[in-house]
C-alpha cells in the first residue's frame, strides 16, 4: 500500500499531468485563433459576401456559367479584402462552432446591411428628386 507521502507525490504527478496537458490544448487554441480573421474583417467580407449572393440567387445564369462566376468573385472578394480563401474558411469553420459568437457577428453583419440600405434608399431618393 502506498505510504502517505507517495500518494501526495503521485496526486501532485497526476495534477501537474492535468495542468500540464491543458495549457498544451490552451496554446494550441490560441494558436489557431491567431489564424483568425479579426471580428470586424470578418464583418466587412461577410456583408460582402451576402450582397454577392443575394446577386447570385437572382440572376438569370446557367448553373456552368453561374459556377463560374461564383469563383471568380469569392477570389475577387478574397483578394479586395486583403485575404486567403483559408482564412476564411478557417474563420467560418470558428463561427459556425461557436453559435453564440456566430449570432453576435451576423448582428453586426445585418446591422452594416441595413446601413447600406438605407443609403442606397437615400442616393436613389436623391436621385428621383
Amino acid at each position: 500500500m502506498f505510504s502517505f507521502d507517495k500518494a501526495n507525490r503521485l496526486i501532485f504527478y497526476f495534477l501537474f499531468l492535468i495542468v500540464f496537458v491543458s495549457s498544451c490544448s490552451q496554446k494550441k487554441e490560441s494558436a489557431k485563433l491567431k489564424h483568425l480573421l479579426k471580428e470586424d474583417k470578418m464583418v466587412e467580407v461577410m456583408v460582402d459576401v451576402h450582397i454577392f449572393e443575394t446577386m447570385v440567387e437572382n440572376s438569370k445564369m446557367s448553373k456552368d456559367s453561374l459556377s463560374l462566376y461564383a469563383k471568380r468573385n469569392y477570389l475577387y472578394l478574397f483578394k479586395k479584402h486583403d485575404i486567403t480563401e483559408q482564412e476564411f474558411n478557417q474563420t467560418f469553420n470558428f463561427y459556425e462552432n461557436n453559435p453564440e459568437k456566430m449570432d453576435d457577428l451576423y448582428l453586426k453583419i445585418v446591422d452594416e446591411l441595413s446601413k447600406k440600405e438605407a443609403a442606397m434608399k437615400a442616393d436613389k431618393n436623391k436621385a428621383d428628386d
